[in-house]
């Protein structure tokens, strides 16, 4: 996963978790002592694929609030997601991520590659209708990418002045 904001972090997780056992499966095998607490563990935290996210800045999760940011924090290498910081993506080739740090390059093997890698607004829409109404209003990721709830305030007070 190339980029490590909110939506890099939390697909890392996401893809990490496949292959783990489930909840049922968990309980059954802990209600019957199949396997040790660490193995159980392991079972849980380690799914059939390795995820590797890929950030170029010094630190992950820089646009997630204090409390979540810490938790994924914590789950990231619980789930086995490597983490590389402070690298630069030069190229996705056939073997995978070619990446570059202080100067040194090297390959990210990869089968799948998913960008995360931030957003950005699409006002053409706006642009070509401005003219043809008598108001146009402009919210949300329409006015520049942020949070779900600045775009549901945005809304709601808009809502109230119309």
């Amino acid at each position: 996963v190339v980029g490590a904001g909110a939506v890099g972090c939390e697909t890392a997780l996401t893809l990490s978790r496949i292959g783990t056992i489930d909840a049922e499966t968990l309980q059954f095998l802990t209600v019957h002592k199949v396997e040790s607490p660490e193995v159980l563990y392991e079972l849980s935290t380690r799914g059939s694929k390795q995820i590797t996210l890929v950030e170029q800045q010094a630190k992950i999760g820089v646009d997630i609030g204090r409390s979540t940011k810490w938790v994924i924090s914590m789950d990231l290498p619980r789930f086995g997601v490597e983490v590389l910081t402070g690298v630069r993506v030069i190229e996705i080739a056939d073997e995978g991520v070619v990446v570059e740090k202080d100067g040194e390059k090297k390959v990210v093997p990869a089968d799948t590659v998913i960008l995360a890698v931030g957003s950005r607004s699409n006002n053409e829409l706006q642009e070509q209708i401005k003219d043809l109404v008598p108001e146009i209003y402009l919210i949300g990721d329409g006015l520049k990418p942020r949070k779900a709830m600045d775009a549901v305030h945005e809304g709601y007070h808009l809502g109230n002045e119309i």
